[in-house]
């Protein structure tokens, strides 16, 4: 056959590859493997790019290509459709995402608060054992002081009777002693 203008260009460039079985399936998978109509478009795509690689395959895509080399089959249209109903019909990520920021920040606060509530327990153990060292303390504290007192009391009234022995022999000394305070 005799080829001018636009058939021209399209068989006179070089001959595109023949595809191999491995380059058909990575065609076919680069999109969604599960949706039909996306197999279909890649056999079509894959037929036609075919077809245009040998003079009687271009011959029989004249037609098309001479009125409209961009017109979309019918089959694409309804597919499209399809796409667009499957796509809106998907959870929106965004609803998704705030989800899982919201989970996470509660997971944080949440593991703060354990924290918390185990370094409250500890320092409440550590409160009552420094309380009851304390009250220990003043506990002996004020026993040992009683003593003290009790001592210097009775040996005071010993030595102010001896010295003062002709006028004061029934004298007896009397201190008494008040948590954190002595009184005369």
């Amino acid at each position: 056959p005799t080829m001018t203008g636009f058939d021209t260009v399209i068989i006179g460039g070089p001959h595109p590859p023949a595809h191999s079985p491995l380059d058909r399936e990575r065609l076919q998978h680069s999109t969604h493997s599960s949706h039909i109509s996306t197999k279909r478009r890649c056999d079509a795509a894959l037929a036609v790019e075919t077809q245009l690689g040998t003079v009687e395959g271009a011959a029989s895509q004249r037609d098309r290509l001479i009125n409209d080399p961009l017109l979309r089959p019918p089959a694409v249209s309804t597919d499209l459709a399809s796409l667009l109903t499957m796509l809106e019909a998907k959870p929106d990520q965004s609803a998704i995402a705030g989800a899982r920021t919201f989970l996470t920040i509660a997971q944080e606060r949440w593991t703060a608060l354990r924290l918390a509530r185990g370094e409250h327990a500890k320092a409440a153990a550590a409160q009552a054992t420094a309380s009851a060292v304390y009250r220990a303390y003043c506990e002996a504290s004020d026993e040992a002081l009683a003593t003290l007192y009790q001592t210097v009391q009775d040996d005071f009234s010993t030595y102010y009777r001896e010295i003062n022995a002709d006028d004061e022999s029934a004298f007896k000394a009397r201190a008494g002693t008040q948590r954190g305070q002595t009184r005369p």
